[in-house]
């Protein structure tokens, strides 16, 4: 028997209609936040994603060396693949003895933009990213950034990824620093804008920290310079739109807590998922936790952007709560609808029944 097949008709269709609207509310804001997030995703569902995977430090936080790096901190642990090593064996054929780790990622950023084309972003694993941008074919800034991390990581260097968010908590900006020994420090490099920033007195190249400090504390511009990765030079223009760039940008600024680009490749999980949309990909590595968390470390005398920060975890609570509501929903809807299905066997045996009847 129907589990609603004691009320009326009315009210049963009523039920029905009432669960499948809800149902269909819940399927459509979870594919909001699941399937927007791609090319053209909207500004809400990136600040969603991006929610999953938010924590809240200082500067402090930040401030280690690669041999000793936090626990929470996913460094790549596998072997890099030899088509990495092989390509990073050829471009520092070109390095001289004495040249430095940075030296060495600027000649691995400079091989990554010989054929740089900014026609929109590739959004694939770390290897036919590589051979895209090579080739010219499109490159967005986490394009570039994933891709110095495969080649960085397989010629040595110590490596890791920070980013930068909008206004909105969404979107933005991501880029790379890179772990210099005879310095002690890790130093700029933005291989997607194609530019480093060193100190003009001394021409020591600065740090991440260093360079968002010297642009919110509205220091001398004099008092930096920024130099391109390849030959050509920086205007004024450029510079004057570089530095505007990011200083809208670094007040917002987090660390990307991993730097494992080969072991989230290899997940068999994330390979699988390679053909789908690429948020779903990204949210099966935030599940499995592959995907990197974002440290967000806004400075200690802004503490509006700190609460900006605290919000996007209740958006986290929120968005869970949210996919745990969308799958009992989706269960109960299931469960419901199968009661409200005559069952093929009943018919069977009412029809048996009929028959023997007709018969006794």
């Amino acid at each position: 028997m129907s589990l609603l097949s004691h009320l009326p008709r009315g009210l049963r269709v009523g039920l029905i209609v009432l669960l499948g609207i809800v149902v269909v509310a819940v399927s459509l804001h979870m594919g909001r936040m699941v399937l927007a997030p791609t090319r053209d995703a909207s500004i809400d569902a990136v600040r969603v994603r991006n929610a999953l995977v938010v924590d809240l430090g200082s500067a402090a936080d930040v401030n280690w060396a690669p041999e000793a790096p936090p626990q929470d901190f996913n460094w790549e642990r596998l072997a890099p693949p030899q088509r990495f090593v092989e390509v990073t064996e050829g471009v520092l054929q070109a390095a001289p003895a004495d040249a430095g780790d940075f030296d060495k990622a600027l000649l691995l950023a400079r091989h990554i933009r010989e054929n740089a084309r900014g026609s929109g972003a590739i959004q694939a694993n770390a290897w036919e990213t590589y051979q895209r941008l090579r080739s010219g074919q499109g490159g967005y800034c986490s394009d570039y950034t994933q891709t110095m991390n495969a080649l960085a990581l397989a010629a040595g260097l110590k490596i890791r990824e920070w980013g930068f968010a909008w206004e909105t908590m969404a979107n933005g900006h991501a880029f790379s620093e890179v772990w210099e020994p005879s310095l002690g420090k890790w130093l700029l490099l933005d291989s997607h804008h194609g530019f480093y920033v060193v100190d003009a007195a001394s021409g020591v190249p600065l740090s991440v920290v260093e360079f968002r400090d010297h642009l919110m504390t509205d220091a001398d511009p004099a008092a930096i310079r920024l130099l391109p990765i390849s030959a050509a030079a920086f205007d004024a223009e450029r510079v004057e739109a570089e530095r505007a760039f990011y200083a809208r940008g670094v007040p917002r600024m987090f660390l990307l807590m991993g730097n494992n680009v080969y072991s989230y490749d290899a997940h068999p999980l994330i390979q699988a998922t390679e053909a789908l949309p690429r948020s779903l990909e990204m949210l099966t590595g935030i599940a499995l936790g592959e995907h990197p968390r974002f440290l967000f470390v806004p400075p200690a005398d802004r503490p509006d952007l700190r609460a900006e920060v605290e919000a996007m975890t209740w958006t986290r609570t929120r968005t869970l709560l949210e996919v745990s509501a969308g799958a009992l929903s989706g269960l109960g809807a299931l469960a419901l609808l199968w009661s409200l299905l005559p069952k093929a066997g009943a018919r069977r045996r009412d029809a048996g029944s009929r028959a023997r009847d007709r018969l006794a």
